[in-house]
């Protein structure tokens, strides 16, 4: 039994509400219909906008809007005020709705919309907010007859709208059609045997592909009970955690992993209803896994994925994982994958930039509607085995993270190194050591007899003066000829 329903003549999805009895209660319905019908008022197959509200409260939202035809964009609130400001503009947002504590919408912008907000504080009114809850009681003074039937979707009508956290520039708003969304919660749920009787803790944040499929998709497809935790995590709160809310299945990244393992064998009793830990986010180290595994006696799974590719890419399968710890998994679900050699030619094994084949990628990006693509070129480097079996090497960018937090550029340093006359041309490539700390590597090519060595110590110097102590990730070596491959995507040539 599923919120969401495929017509059988012309394959359009459509929501049955009727199912939101089974899940959630009668009452959700009646509100989900009346709150459908008010969008329905305000504009005709508009566009939703969230940003900072609560679990509950945006699954109701989500479900109204598109059973209205409206689409649902979520704006992530970890972004500046002015890319906040873009996105909303971007998406020509007809009503944005945020939570109490969201920040950014102050000023003018390219085009008018309603704001309004969640559980709003009344005693410091904003002129450019409205209260939720008093809107929606306005608009259903106004309405007649609720309107029973829901919007069909075609399967290339993009429905939800998210974005890329913007590593090569401007985040970009990734078009998402409620097909593949329901594809990919199904495979998910299959592939990991969730059921209604789990209860899956998830720390994936509502404005990634990962939090939509575990806080909105699943409970509604299937009736599974979801803990999205709002607190800062320590090792106190995820034990308080463990205790309290007893998962079953836990998907979250390598930090609460971390946690976990620092846990160690304390409070392994309160644990004795979970099954397994899906590690969803980034890498994780090997060593916290091993240790989870070991204090848990549960196993924990690989995944990778992107926003574009609608989730999940390649995990390693329920009850037969590899035992080479370096290894990701398998493709998942109807995914193909390929490689790129160094001459841009598919391998079916090998290492390379990783492609990925499926009938569910997204529909384009917002601003360039209906070039949905065939493929993704991912900037992974990775390497397929005879097994199948992917193993990560690393990704392709010019940028990174440094010690303090704050992103460091490879074009920085090729500025620095440009202002020595002896540098006639220069490499920068990312790599990382045995446990994952990414650095950037720059083969240097000279000209003029001078001393090498020397010449590192004072350029090394020189880079941590101009650029701070967070470039000490930069790794000189001094080369005759430069040579370079497709994988070598950031490539400089000063001279």
């Amino acid at each position: 039994m599923t919120v969401f329903k495929t017509c059988t003549n012309d394959s359009s999805c459509y929501i049955d509400v009727d199912e939101l009895t089974y899940n959630f209660g009668v009452e959700i319905k009646e509100f989900v219909l009346q709150l459908s019908q008010s969008f329905r008022l305000y504009a005709e197959q508009g566009t939703l906008a969230l940003d900072k509200v609560d679990i509950d409260n945006a699954r109701i939202l989500m479900i109204s809007a598109w059973f209205a035809g409206w689409k649902v964009a979520v704006i992530p609130e970890n972004k500046l005020a002015d890319q906040k400001k873009a996105m909303v503009s971007d998406l020509q947002a007809d009503i944005l709705i945020t939570g109490q504590n969201a920040r950014g919408y102050k000023g003018t912008f390219s085009h008018s919309f309603l704001h309004l907000v969640v559980e709003s504080d009344e005693s410091e009114p904003k002129h450019y907010e409205q209260d939720f809850f008093l809107w929606f009681s306005e608009q259903t003074k106004r309405i007649l007859e609720l309107a029973t039937e829901s919007y069909r979707w075609a399967p290339n009508s993009p429905a939800l709208v998210l974005f890329t956290s913007g590593t090569t520039g401007k985040p970009k708003g990734v078009l998402i059609s409620i097909h593949s969304l329901f594809h990919l919660a199904e495979n998910f749920t299959r592939h990991f045997e969730i059921t209604k009787d789990d209860r899956l803790l998830s720390t994936a944040a509502l404005h990634t592909i990962s939090g939509i499929r575990n806080s909105i998709f699943i409970p509604l497809m299937y009736g599974t009970e979801v803990i999205a935790p709002q607190c800062t995590f320590s090792v106190n709160s995820v034990m308080d955690l463990m205790i309290n809310d007893s998962p079953s299945i836990i998907f979250s990244g390598p930090k609460f992993i971390q946690l976990m393992a620092a846990i160690g064998e304390r409070e392994t009793d309160s644990a004795l209803s979970l099954r397994f830990v899906i590690n969803g986010s980034s890498r994780m180290d090997h060593q916290h896994k091993l240790q989870v595994e070991k204090h848990f006696n549960v196993p924990v799974y690989n995944t990778y994925g992107s926003t574009e590719a609608i989730g999940t890419v390649l995990a390693e399968k329920l009850h037969e994982r590899a035992l080479n710890l370096g290894l990701g998994g398998k493709a998942f679900g109807d995914m193909t994958l390929k490689v790129l050699d160094e001459n841009g030619i598919e391998q079916d094994t090998g290492e390379g930039e990783l492609r990925i084949y499926s009938n569910y990628l997204f529909l384009g990006y917002l601003g360039k509607e209906g070039v949905k693509p065939t493929y993704i070129d991912t900037q992974d480097i990775v390497e397929i085995n005879e097994d199948g079996y992917v193993s990560w090497k690393y990704r392709l960018s010019n940028r990174i993270k440094g010690d303090s937090g704050d992103w460091i550029f490879s074009e920085h340093v090729n500025q620095c190194l440009q202002q020595y006359s002896c540098v006639s041309d220069l490499n920068t490539t990312l790599t990382y050591n045995e446990v994952g700390v990414p650095s950037f590597q720059v083969e240097v090519s000279q000209d003029g007899l001078i001393d090498g060595e020397q010449w590192k110590k004072e350029a090394y110097s020189r880079l941590i003066i101009e650029l701070g102590n967070d470039y000490k990730r930069t790794e000189l070596i001094i080369v005759k000829d430069i040579v370079r491959s497709n994988l070598g995507k950031f490539e400089y040539s000063i001279k």
